[in-house]
């Protein structure tokens, strides 16, 4: 039998009161910085999955007049027929003024709207043949929109390109290469 006073000495392993408040506030504020950078990759991830969003590439309405403005009015015409109000004007010029834009600060998209149901924007532009130009116009007023538009973001904005029928008859499947090509791709 042991007597009490003969029991081997022991180390108190506890750690003092001052010191576990401490180290607790170190791995809360690990565990914040590591959640913290969790949200921020998947933000970042869920941005550039939806930042290649391929601008659509769409005939025109049928042609009945002249090319430039009358296929812009009728690119717009049909856009307002499809649900999309455009609350930010039905003109380029309304466009840049409504986008804070001066006329030195690149070229915008002829068209921005939000659909009246979905509230999913859309950016669209019409062109002739100039591909290349369309997609910096899509680029600038999109970039422009979701600065000034907190509810428009690349997650949910769509966008298009109206070509007359000569040029989308070009654009084919048969002559996909010269569409990569012109939309900088290939």
């Amino acid at each position: 039998m042991i007597n009490q006073n003969q029991r081997p000495p022991t180390v108190n392993a506890t750690i003092p009161t001052k010191k576990r408040g401490y180290y607790g506030l170190i791995s809360v504020a690990i565990l914040s910085m590591i959640a913290l950078l969790l949200a921020l990759i998947y933000w970042q991830m869920s941005a550039v999955i939806a930042l290649p969003q391929t601008a659509q590439i769409r005939p025109s309405p049928p042609p009945s007049e002249g090319q430039g403005q009358a296929q812009e009015s009728r690119v717009r015409e049909s856009l307002r027929k499809e649900g999309y109000e455009q609350p930010l004007g039905d003109s380029d010029i309304a466009i840049r003024q409504n986008l804070g834009l001066k006329a030195n600060e690149g070229r915008i998209a002829d068209f921005v709207g939000r659909h009246l149901s979905s509230r999913r924007w859309l950016v669209a532009e019409s062109k002739g043949n100039d591909l290349q130009s369309a997609m910096l116009q899509l680029k600038n007023t999109a970039q422009r929109l979701w600065q000034l538009n907190p509810a428009a973001n690349a997650s949910n904005t769509e966008f298009r390109i109206y070509v007359n029928a000569d040029q989308f008859t070009h654009l084919s499947l048969k002559d996909s290469g010269r569409l990569a090509e012109l939309l900088g791709v290939a």
